[in-house]
């Protein structure tokens, strides 16, 4: 049995790093640019708050916040949806839900409502969206199967005085300098420290 993932009483803060199977060197400049317009995606559906990351070739370092769990309503529901899934997807399970409704299925409605909220506002669930969400689209267009990461992703609770965030989130953006990818932080496009440095609205509010 794997043990239990420690998380923070209320809300949490994390440092997450998930590496891909093998070691394998698979994020190219295009493939990062996916993984990160699916990164912020999976955030704002699942309601975690990204405060700095860095996408690597073999793996990914990320600094969220966890924030108590909300009340969400449908209206807020469909537009989560709509931010993860797209209009298309969404529509079609919007119109499944109607059909159910009018076959008298009420209860198969609410029990899917039910499992959407569940994803929310959970760091496991927001993981597993990010990393599964990834893995199919990476296998779609490169004719693989199963998935691309290795071991669950690591997560370490944080302390959340200013010190420690900040020490973490600079180890983070550093990440591409230290691995000679880039001289200065800033330069590398896919960090929340470099994103930031290009105007991006969500890499400047976490930081």
């Amino acid at each position: 049995m794997r043990p239990k993932r420690m998380l923070a009483p209320g809300v949490g803060y994390y440092h997450v790093i998930s590496r891909i199977a093998g070691q394998r060197f698979l994020m190219d400049a295009e493939e990062k640019n996916r993984l990160l317009d699916l990164f912020f995606r999976a955030a704002e559906f699942s309601g975690v708050d990204v405060l700095t990351f860095a996408l690597m070739d073999n793996h990914f370092h990320i600094m969220l916040r966890v924030p108590k769990a909300l009340v969400v309503d449908d209206a807020d529901l469909v537009r989560r949806m709509r931010v993860l899934y797209g209009d298309a997807k969404t529509d079609r399970v919007l119109e499944d839900w109607e059909r159910w409704e009018k076959k008298g299925e009420g209860s198969r409605v609410i029990k899917a409502k039910t499992l959407l909220r569940e994803r929310l506002f959970n760091l496991s669930e927001f993981c597993k969206t990010l990393k599964q969400h990834y893995s199919m689209s990476y296998n779609v267009r490169h004719g693989y199967t199963g998935s691309i990461w290795g071991a669950r992703f690591k997560s370490i609770v944080l302390s959340t005085d200013y010190e420690t965030l900040m020490t973490v989130g600079a180890y983070i953006d550093l990440n591409p300098v230290r691995a000679s990818v880039v001289q200065e932080a800033q330069d590398y496009a896919w960090s929340g420290w470099g994103l930031a440095h290009r105007g991006h609205a969500g890499a400047r509010e976490g930081l």
